[in-house]
């Protein structure tokens, strides 16, 4: 379960700047009536076997997630049960609300999963990812870039954490490089629910480096050693962001809470899952790519190298070795002819 970090309003009274992980000069200018204006976190885990995502009224989101908490949290949980709860809760209470439920269907040592939606969700069935269900104002554009050709599957150590990063990857890449899923109110950085040790738990940290690639008729050129690090500290997402000039942290917290201040890098980061987000200027045909490089709890240490900088202990240095790279430019050609 994926979900993004952006809010926007349609109130036309001036909003402040918004410090996105991938602009970190804040929001580019966007000349339509719904305005960024904050980022808040958007999965809620209400229990080992219960998850939900949202979109809609910040106002509706605070009250349902407070109200499944005191509800649901306790006891086994099923479709019957999760039905029985929507049909008696206020539906004043819901007005704008779009949800998706994952629950988690436990009977002795067999466990399955079941997928369930209030509102307006869309559902498409996908080759690689089964039933795809998608709310929200970027919801269309989600489901046609899943239609894209993003997997890069070289070393895949975990199939379905892979596949899910990969996405991660294509959307950062599609927005650093066009301001694509900006422009449809959605993005700024993405959250994760996986299943893990018998319960639904949040991916506790990944990290993004962005490179830019020019592929010419002739030639090619790589640039930029952009990097982001999701972490986890007191229920807030942590986003450290560095770009060529400066760094940033920047506190994501969740409906009910109040953001934390967050002034010292985590410098306890293991770098297990890192993105490698590539944004691909094909000159010849004049368009863009966004294909990912994923490494998850890789054992081989000098795959890519990430480490505070000599220089300024507020920034990092990032190496990619050699090979990996030099494989996937190669496949990157293959793609564009």
């Amino acid at each position: 379960m994926i979900a993004d970090l952006l809010w926007s309003t349609n109130d036309q009274a001036e909003v402040p700047t918004v410090l996105l992980p991938t602009h970190l000069d804040g929001a580019p200018t966007m000349k339509q009536e719904i305005k960024p204006v904050h980022l808040t976190q958007k999965l809620y885990i209400i229990s080992d076997t219960l998850a939900l995502a949202f979109s809609g009224s910040f106002d509706e989101i605070r009250q349902f997630v407070n109200d499944s908490k005191l509800f649901l949290s306790d006891g086994p949980m099923s479709l019957d049960r999760m039905n029985e709860y929507l049909k008696g809760y206020p539906k004043e209470r819901i007005t704008t609300l779009s949800i998706i439920f994952w629950i988690v269907l436990k009977d002795k040592e067999q466990v399955n999963f079941a997928i369930s939606s209030y509102g307006n969700v869309k559902k498409v069935s996908d080759a690689r990812f089964g039933s795809v269900y998608a709310a929200g104002s970027g919801a269309s554009q989600f489901l046609k870039i899943l239609k894209q050709p993003n997997e890069y599957t070289e070393g895949i150590h975990n199939k379905v954490l892979y596949q899910n990063l990969c996405l991660l990857g294509y959307w950062f890449g599609n927005e650093i490089g066009s301001n694509e899923t900006l422009m449809n109110h959605w993005g700024a950085g993405y959250e994760m629910i996986v299943f893990k040790d018998s319960r639904l738990v949040k991916l506790d940290e990944y990290s993004v480096v962005t490179r830019i690639v020019s592929l010419g008729r002739s030639k090619l050129e790589v640039t930029g050693n952009n990097l982001i690090n999701f972490y986890y500290k007191d229920r807030n997402l942590i986003a450290e962001s560095f770009d060529s000039s400066q760094g940033k942290i920047i506190t994501i917290p969740p409906i009910d809470a109040e953001p934390i201040t967050v002034t010292e890098l985590n410098r306890s980061l293991t770098f297990k899952n890192v993105i490698i987000s590539y944004v691909v200027h094909n000159v010849k045909a004049n368009d863009k790519l966004f294909p990912a490089i994923v490494l998850i709890n890789s054992t081989n240490k000098d795959e890519i190298v990430i480490e505070e900088s000599r220089d300024n202990k507020n920034k990092y240095t990032v190496s990619i070795r050699a090979d990996i790279e030099n494989d996937f430019l190669a496949y990157l050609r293959q793609l564009v002819e």
